[in-house]
């Protein structure tokens, strides 16, 4: 979890750069506490684990078809609320075609005598 962090520390100062070296990333990792007394070699280990990380982030982009769908949904949403669709529960009895609105037998008003 403690490597995460530091990874973290580093990620997000460079988030978002593009043209990010390993070298500008060795100089962040050796800024940092926790890599004090750490060797070449695990320092090494680190700026290319923080590396191939920042290559996925830097990397992500949205895709066509979601913002297709985006625009399905933002559409549907605008002219879906006018949209009257009335679908009768599988326990309502269907007159006409309408659902019944009737009170059930079992219904109690504290109201009544």
């Amino acid at each position: 979890m403690k490597i995460t962090e530091e990874d973290n520390k580093i990620l997000d100062q460079f988030r978002g750069k593009l043209n990010t070296t390993e070298k500008q990333i060795e100089l962040a990792v050796r800024k940092l506490k926790y890599y004090e007394d750490s060797s070449d070699a695990e320092i090494e280990k680190a700026v290319k684990r923080i590396d191939e990380k920042l290559k996925i982030i830097n990397s992500e982009y949205m895709q066509w078809f979601e913002i297709l769908l985006a625009f399905v949904f933002a559409v549907a949403r605008l002219y879906g609320s006018d949209w009257n669709i009335d679908i009768p529960s599988k326990d309502e009895a269907i007159r006409n075609g309408r659902r019944s609105n009737a009170i059930p037998n079992n219904y109690i008003n504290a109201y009544e005598n």
